[in-house]
């Protein structure tokens, strides 16, 4: 593996449909060390897993193409402090914060 491709490799989006399709296991990410594989796990299910807002799902994933995996890890904390009876949805915000782009400290 050359050093752009374990660049690409550390993108959200292809990790987390790899655990979903069973390409990779997270027991075998924890084996080898990473420490979050149970994070990406939830991810995956969070992203590519049953939901009755499928349209907005698309969405998220598809604005989330280019972020890291921490950055995924960073929308969803502030997804989960969305208050309930906020103007937006969990979905709606995670789309919005999906979409935004800078270092994870800036998300």
């Amino acid at each position: 593996m050359n050093l752009i491709a374990a660049f690409e490799a550390l993108r959200a989006m292809p990790v987390l449909e790899a655990l979903t399709a069973g390409t990779v296991d997270v027991a075998v990410l924890s084996g080898l060390g990473f420490r979050d594989a149970g994070a990406w796990q939830k991810l995956a299910g969070i992203y590519f897993g049953p939901t009755r807002h499928r349209k907005l799902q698309r969405a998220a994933r598809s604005a989330a193409e280019g972020l890291s995996l921490d950055a995924l890890g960073v929308v969803e904390k502030n997804t989960r402090r969305l208050l309930s009876g906020a103007a937006v949805t969990p979905w709606e915000l995670r789309v919005e914060l999906c979409a935004l782009r800078g270092t994870v400290a800036e998300i």
